[in-house]
């Protein structure tokens, strides 16, 4: 949950005036996105993960 957390506040921080996500380039723009994707089905994996641990044990 960290993880997510991490991701959406740095979302927030990017954030313009006018509410838009806020680049330097197209690059850092598409790189950002797939990284922060991955981990947040990463994250979304482990939150799934550590729940079926608990119902199941």
């Amino acid at each position: 949950m960290a993880i997510r957390y991490i991701i959406s506040r740095r979302r927030f921080n990017r954030r313009g005036v006018a509410g838009l996500q806020q680049f330097s380039s197209y690059e850092k723009w598409w790189i950002t996105t797939r990284i922060e994707n991955l981990f947040n089905l990463l994250a979304l994996m482990a939150i799934l993960a550590g729940a079926f641990l608990l119902i199941f044990k």
